[in-house]
């Protein structure tokens, strides 16, 4: 009955930092970390929201709410669970020269999930690209999805995640005494 105020959400990270060690003569050893601060997600912004193809915007107030419900205990519980980290590690070569596969572990609330070669990684020129998506359970962290309304309106199982990161190469700077 109350489905029609059901939608999509778009989640974006406001901040995060990142640190990617990659040789290609050495790419088993590859690692990149991605560390997001559960507060910063920007929740359903209007541009977001159309570059994936959703086209009904939801207004500021859903957002907020949405967003503390999102922050709140029983789902991410940014208060004791600050942060999201994504791992990509063993990087082994494709078949196309300059790219590879990595795998991705995911820690949201204090529980991890791990997908093997669910991220790629192209290496062209001094620049460095790594990219993939995947689809989780709201159980995988121990989050039962939010409902209301005896069940009517509720977040959708799976989750999809999906990331872009590109870095210039750098030299590696030596450890400060």
């Amino acid at each position: 009955m109350l489905s029609s105020l059901s939608h999509d959400h778009v989640i974006r990270a406001g901040a995060f930092t990142a640190s990617i060690r990659f040789d290609p003569s050495a790419p088993e050893r590859c690692s990149a970390t991605l560390q997001i601060p559960v507060k910063s997600l920007m929740v359903d912004e209007p541009s977001m929201r159309q570059r994936v193809g959703l086209s009904t915007p939801l207004d500021a107030s859903d957002r907020k709410t949405v967003r503390q419900h999102m922050l709140a205990e029983d789902q991410l519980d940014a208060e004791h669970h600050p942060e999201i980290q994504v791992l990509l590690a063993g990087c082994v070569e494709s078949a196309t020269r300059g790219s590879y596969h990595a795998d991705v572990t995911f820690t949201i609330r204090g529980k991890t999930a791990r997908r093997e070669r669910a991220a790629r990684i192209t290496l062209s020129g001094s620049q460095l690209s790594a990219r993939g998506s995947l689809r989780l359970s709201h159980a995988a962290f121990g989050i039962r999805p939010y409902s209301a309304w005896l069940g009517s309106v509720g977040n959708a199982e799976p989750i999809d995640f999906a990331w872009a990161l590109q870095a210039d190469q750098v030299a590696e700077s030596p450890p400060k005494p």
